[in-house]
């Protein structure tokens, strides 16, 4: 098992981006838990960190591995937190650690969950991912299914700067339990499902009648929201593929809010970043390849990443 690990990535080279001197971001990973290029935290939110450290200068990025950190004052001075974990019993963060976000939040600090970390207990943090991030994945509410998402408009919004309409496969949960009227609550990508997402058995993930009877109708799958204390919350529910980061528009938008979050004026056309090659985020990743990681899946993936490229 990986040991626990904090990555401290500050003010690296290329500072295009807007200046965030004294600023601090903290990224949480969970502990991997599925297959090769699934649920891969770490090498995500390492990745993250080094798109953020070279493009902006003197923010400090800390990316924080397998467990919380036992001592709230590790948060002390952070501007904004961006969990991205598996959720429910397996979540990184438990439901004595919500005090620490609750206090950060009080200071106006942004706060960020990503893929299966928006999934929580109702009974536990709802209320509290609500106050947050404006919606969270409830069980039997929400689902999560895998399918292709046609992003065909993009609003204007800080957060989408320089984000590009795109399409792309990943398991984009959908459906989420958001604050009633969607108050101070600001959808950044919407797609319409495939109704055969909508189909499957009643469960706490795979279906329920009202995701049925919203046949044709978007959805929300990624969004920003404004809330007490003049504190910003990010809720994105794809990124259950390591590789999807290959996609600039994607990256872009998680960089994008990663940077809103920490009240560091985003740039016009959102922060610049480099190209990425399937290898390069390959080399990211400790995890071994397992049956799935075929030569079949591997150029796949690798033909979508080169056409992102071009």
């Amino acid at each position: 098992m990986r040991k626990a690990l904090i990555i401290i990535l500050a003010g690296l080279c290329l500072p295009l981006a807007s200046h965030a001197a004294g600023k601090r971001i903290v990224l949480v990973a969970g502990p991997y838990s599925h297959y090769y290029g699934a649920h891969d935290f770490e090498p995500g939110c390492r990745f993250i960190a080094e798109s953020i450290g070279k493009a902006v200068d003197g923010v400090v990025v800390d990316v924080v591995t397998e467990k919380w950190p036992e001592d709230p004052a590790f948060f002390d001075g952070a501007d904004a937190v961006v969990i991205y974990s598996d959720g429910l019993a397996s979540h990184i963060l438990k439901p004595e650690n919500a005090p620490v976000l609750n206090a950060l939040q009080k200071k106006g600090v942004g706060i960020g969950f990503i893929h299966y970390a928006c999934n929580v207990e109702k009974d536990e943090l709802g209320e509290e991912m609500l106050s947050w991030i404006g919606g969270y994945y409830e069980n039997f509410w929400s689902i999560n299914p895998r399918w292709v998402a046609d992003f065909t408009e993009v609003p204007e919004h800080p957060v989408t700067s320089g984000v590009e309409p795109f399409t792309i496969y990943d398991e984009w949960y959908y459906h989420m339990r958001f604050r009633p009227g969607m108050q101070n609550v600001t959808p950044l990508l919407s797609a319409i499902p495939p109704d055969v997402t909508r189909m499957g058995k009643d469960g706490a993930h795979s279906g329920n009648p009202h995701v049925r009877a919203r046949m044709g109708m978007p959805e929300h799958l990624a969004w920003a929201a404004t809330g007490p204390f003049e504190s910003r919350g990010f809720g994105f529910t794809g990124l259950h593929f390591l590789w999807n980061l290959g996609n600039p528009d994607m990256r872009r938008l998680i960089v994008n809010a990663c940077l809103w979050l920490a009240k560091i004026e985003v740039p016009e056309g959102g922060v610049p970043l480099e190209k990425v090659t399937l290898n390069e985020l390959m080399d990211l990743n400790p995890t071994k390849p397992d049956e799935r990681w075929n030569r079949e899946v591997q150029h796949e993936w690798k033909a979508k990443i080169d056409f992102w490229n071009k």
